[in-house]
């Protein structure tokens, strides 16, 4: 089996939660429902760890939009870009666009005191062609199969 590496693209991101901290108590800001869908304020300010789950999906969201330039794609709103957790926590991303079926995107989501770090691996999935097949049967006709 061989693999071609122009179907897989990565991305990082480096962020200082401190840029984030003025956002701590302030849910309803302009910035923040520019970037984030609701559900990703939401989640982000359940805990008092708001500024660390901001400055994280912010740089999943960063790090996904990187990963896809390298398709050519331009994602020109964040909000497209949806960073979620799946039932055992584990970060996961939903593109909000028509381009949703067509990548498979694996992040990971690490912070420290004062950075956060994301990065986005992502595989395009290639379209399945369909394929013609001749196949002559026992008395001599053709038959095509459209596979």
């Amino acid at each position: 089996m061989t693999f071609n590496y122009e179907n897989l693209a990565i991305g990082v991101d480096v962020e200082e939660i401190e840029r984030f901290s003025k956002y701590d108590n302030d849910k309803d800001s302009a910035f923040l429902k520019k970037i984030f869908t609701n559900e990703e304020l939401s989640d982000c300010f359940k805990t008092k760890f708001g500024a660390k789950r901001l400055a994280a999906r912010y740089c999943a969201k960063e790090a996904v939009y990187k990963a896809l330039c390298n398709f050519g794609l331009r994602v020109l709103n964040f909000k497209e870009i949806e960073i979620y957790h799946n039932s055992i926590g584990l970060p996961q991303v939903r593109l909000l666009n028509e381009h949703h079926s067509k990548f498979r995107i694996h992040i990971s989501i690490s912070n420290s005191r004062k950075t956060a770090f994301a990065q986005a691996i992502i595989c395009k999935i290639e379209e399945k062609k369909p394929s013609i097949v001749r196949k002559e049967d026992s008395d001599g006709s053709l038959r095509y199969l459209i596979l």
